[in-house]
């Protein structure tokens, strides 16, 4: 109990603060899925008991990361179609129109994925991805 595992790239990071006894699995997801190697993917999936987190980390390009967040829950849908899912998207640009984040989380929500934005940093606790709150503090 409280280590950090923190994740980064494109000066952005995303840290789960380990809280509890069940150790976080993060890796990167070519790593464990070789059909995705060649594909549009995110950049972490973080596997914790019944729950699966998707990290992108980006630098400003928030199209580009939406994109790959969706093809990676698409791709792996059948494996992980009994976890619930959070999508992160974590970048130095993120829109503030009023119709582009809704249409977007709610295209996660029929996936069966929340999806969370976060300028810059997410810190999460592992207590509170267990207890399904999932957003960034």
């Amino acid at each position: 109990m409280g280590r950090k595992i923190v994740l980064k790239e494109n000066r952005s990071e995303y840290i789960i603060e380990d809280d509890s006894d069940i150790r976080p699995n993060p890796f990167k997801p070519e790593e464990k899925y070789p059909n995705l190697q060649n594909q549009e993917k995110c950049d972490y999936i973080v596997e914790i008991t019944s729950k699966v987190l998707f990290v992108e980390l980006k630098g400003t390009n928030f199209e580009k990361g939406m994109a790959q967040l969706e093809n990676t829950v698409m791709q792996l849908n059948d494996i992980y179609s009994n976890n619930k899912k959070c999508c992160y998207y974590v970048g130095r640009n993120i829109p503030s129109a009023k119709t582009t984040l809704p249409k977007y989380k709610e295209n996660f929500r029929k996936r069966g994925a929340k999806l969370v934005t976060k300028t810059k940093k997410c810190v999460i606790k592992t207590s509170s991805i267990l207890e399904c709150k999932c957003d960034c503090k």
